[in-house]
């Protein structure tokens, strides 16, 4: 499933719900997001957001970096084995982080995850466009 993802100014409206591949798996698991972006317009752009499963030490957003940085489909990978957080064009890798130190936090917790893209801007101006879930048992 593809979404359009506007900037604040084009557009106020819920967020687009798009599912990971996989929906759910083990705690060493990729999971892969894609969706649809304008790219950055202007002094603003694209930011991603995933949030650990609460009481874990993946707890708080474990994975946050700009993305979206030109129009079009754009594709997300996330896990512990990838190599470190990496952009290049389209494609976009994160490792799991611990919030405070930045280390990379090792396997997954099991619990559901939480993640989100936002468009923002140099003026505080926030627009949730796409939010997405998956789970790792």
């Amino acid at each position: 499933m593809l979404v359009l993802a506007l900037p604040a100014a084009a557009q106020e409206s819920k967020p687009t719900t798009v599912q990971p591949q996989p929906k759910s798996g083990g705690t060493q698991a990729t999971f892969t997001v894609r969706y649809d972006s304008l790219g950055q317009e202007g002094f603003g752009g694209d930011q991603l957001y995933v949030r650990g499963p609460k009481g874990t030490r993946c707890s708080g957003e474990i994975v946050a970096g700009p993305v979206g940085h030109y129009g079009g489909i754009q594709t997300i990978l996330m896990g512990p084995r990838l190599a470190d957080d990496d952009q290049r064009g389209r494609r976009y890798t994160f490792v799991p982080r611990d919030p405070e130190t930045q280390r990379r936090i090792g396997p997954w917790c099991r619990g559901v995850y939480r993640g989100w893209v936002q468009w923002e801007d140099d003026d505080v101006q926030v627009h949730k466009h796409t939010r997405f879930r998956f789970r790792v048992r």
